[in-house]
């Protein structure tokens, strides 16, 4: 498969989150237009939209609000980006993000907890492999594996074990790995052991990417780029997308081609 290069696109605070309003939707439709053309004309062949802004994230069932303001955005996203289009809906509203992805047409959800259980900072979440599958069409399902902000339930845990049942178990389409926390480095070393394993399955870098580490991890299908695209303090959300980190990843991302 081609090599893709997805852009995250954090969004504030939506309606149904304990910080969203109906001012935040509009807010966010501004930030999902502008940052899908800056995303579209450097070159990224995909974007993710994330809820990113909606803390304290509910574990699996998120507010008739916010799906139907992912909605909102998500359509949006269509109309002016070329590539593919993503959904995330935090922290593991998997059935929801499908079900936006389904109706508008994206090419693919991103979902934190497929299968297993994990403990995380919202609780014990447990897997929405089933429930998402009775839901699927044509949208790929891109399944992270020891996500970020969690750690296994129980001892004995094995990252490749749990990424071989997301894929023949639990109907994952391809696997995301990360570091510990948002922006943390991924580890090359599952990386290169997942794909050696599974090397039919489509792999995913989804934390940490800097046009420094890219050619590390070169052996990827994929990079999922968000935190170094907005530099500066305070959180994701409020951040602008810097136009040259854009072009940095870019060119960083086209040497590996």
């Amino acid at each position: 498969m081609k090599k893709e290069l997805i852009g995250v696109v954090h969004l504030p605070p939506l309606p149904g989150s304990p910080r969203g309003s109906l001012k935040n939707l509009e807010e966010a439709e501004e930030r999902v237009e502008r940052e899908a053309k800056i995303l579209s004309r450097e070159g990224f062949t995909g974007i993710i939209l994330e809820n990113y802004g909606d803390k304290p994230y509910p574990k699996t069932s998120s507010s008739p609000l916010t799906v139907a303001s992912m909605t909102r955005l998500v359509l949006k996203a269509r109309e002016i980006f070329p590539g593919k289009v993503g959904v995330n809906i935090l922290r593991n509203c998997g059935v929801e993000a499908l079900s936006v992805a389904e109706v508008t047409g994206a090419d693919f959800v991103r979902v934190n907890v497929l299968g297993g259980a994990k403990v995380t900072d919202q609780g014990i979440i447990e897997g929405v492999g089933r429930e998402m599958a009775y839901l699927k069409g044509a949208v790929k399902v891109l399944a992270d594996v020891d996500v970020k902000h969690s750690c296994p339930l129980g001892n004995g845990y094995d990252p490749l074990a749990e990424a071989l049942d997301l894929v023949e178990r639990g109907g994952a389409d391809g696997l995301i790995i990360t570091g510990g926390r948002t922006g943390d480095e991924a580890d090359e070393t599952l990386l290169r052991t997942l794909k050696e394993n599974l090397p039919g399955t489509p792999v995913f870098v989804g934390s940490g990417v800097t046009p420094g580490n890219m050619k590390r991890f070169c052996e990827a299908d994929g990079f999922i780029v968000g935190t170094y695209l907005r530099p500066g303090e305070g959180a994701l959300e409020e951040r602008e997308m810097n136009k040259g980190r854009v072009k940095e990843i870019v060119e960083a991302f086209r040497k590996l081609l």
